[in-house]
């Protein structure tokens, strides 16, 4: 299922020209399963940052998935297209579809047009919203374990989200078939030599950030926990949502 999404996802950002379009919208027969196009969807919308429709092109009937940004309820636009799908169900942030394959331009013309409209003025340019400032002294197993009793997360009940600032980076690279992945190992070198003990953060679509990295650099990120449990033992990662070089 993760090679049939990250197939899915190259063959999508091939197809992908975002040059002023208010939305992102892919009709293909062989490059998508039906069973994925919502996570592709997901990760093109968090990528670009923009309204993205995925959808597995057939014959007569196709099928889809949508997901959207805050601000910009996609069910709503979609029922206001309504007459185009023969089927149609979701919420503000996600939907899936089915209409009549001679139906996607028109929806694509339509959509475009709405989505424009509702966006007009509004900056397509994601904002993290932090809930607190964290050290690596701090993400310990049981610290996402407290946290993880406010599961489950989603729409209405968001994961936390936290700040570290000052790391410094021990190493890095490139990760995944394509190298979309950015794998660190980071310390705290405010942290006594003889305590310093190293985490481990994943970025997932962010490995173009390595160019502007190298090891010994400070950074600030903003992540979310994970836990990871290897032969026994548990271990915090830090699933990185952004990063920059500490100022």
């Amino acid at each position: 299922r993760q090679r049939l999404t990250e197939q899915g996802l190259r063959l999508a950002k091939r197809k992908v020209n975002k040059k002023d379009l208010p939305a992102l919208i892919l009709a293909s027969s062989p490059s998508f399963e039906l069973g994925l196009t919502g996570l592709i969807a997901s990760k093109l919308k968090d990528e670009f940052y923009r309204p993205v429709l995925v959808i597995k092109k057939e014959k007569e009937i196709s099928r889809g998935s949508a997901r959207s940004i805050e601000g910009l309820n996609i069910i709503k636009i979609l029922r206001s297209l309504e007459g185009l799908f023969t089927d149609l169900g979701g919420h503000a942030l996600a939907a899936g579809f089915e209409l009549k394959t001679k139906n996607i331009p028109q929806l694509e013309k339509r959509l475009l047009k709405l989505v424009e409209k509702k966006l007009e003025g509004k900056s397509l340019e994601q904002k993290i919203e932090i809930d607190l400032s964290l050290s690596l002294a701090q993400a310990v197993p049981e610290y996402y374990q407290a946290i993880n009793r406010l599961s489950p997360f989603g729409l209405g009940n968001q994961e936390p989200i936290f700040i570290f600032k000052n790391l410094r980076i021990v190493s890095l690279r490139k990760v995944g078939s394509d190298g979309a992945h950015l794998k660190l190992t980071l310390d705290d070198p405010k942290t006594p030599k003889e305590e310093r003990v190293e985490a481990e953060a994943i970025g997932f679509n962010l490995g173009e950030k390595e160019d502007g990295l190298r090891p010994e650099d400070l950074i600030d990120l903003v992540a979310n926990l994970t836990e990871n449990i290897w032969q026994g033992r548990k271990k915090i990662v830090l699933r990185v949502k952004d990063l920059r070089l500490a100022k």
